[in-house]
């Protein structure tokens, strides 16, 4: 096995998960250096946008209802993009060195 002599950490808050997804899919397939990937708050922060748009349908406000939904629909399309990045360049890391993650 090599010895890896650099890593790259990125963290964003919720806010920036479209960020990482843009910095992640410009990454060389080839990249020698192991990529971590922290994302603080993701779920409670669709979790809260879900629970908004429940109470503002109560009291009626079928525009920020809607709004809220949109924005928790957003931000599990960005979830699932840096999903899917991660599980991309874990498969080039893996096939680029015999197995080994």
């Amino acid at each position: 096995m090599s010895q890896i002599n650099s890593i790259i950490v990125v963290g964003a808050s919720a806010g920036g998960l479209k960020a990482i997804g843009e910095l992640l899919s410009v990454l060389p397939g080839n990249l020698e250096a192991p990529v971590f990937v922290v994302c603080a708050a993701i779920g409670e922060r669709k979790h809260l946008l879900l629970t908004t748009a429940d109470h503002q349908e109560q009291l009626g406000n079928t525009s920020m209802q809607q709004e809220k939904n949109r924005q928790a629909k957003e931000l599990q399309l960005h979830i699932d993009r840096i999903k899917n990045l991660i599980g991309s360049l874990t498969s080039k890391a893996s096939a680029n060195n015999g197995g080994y993650e």
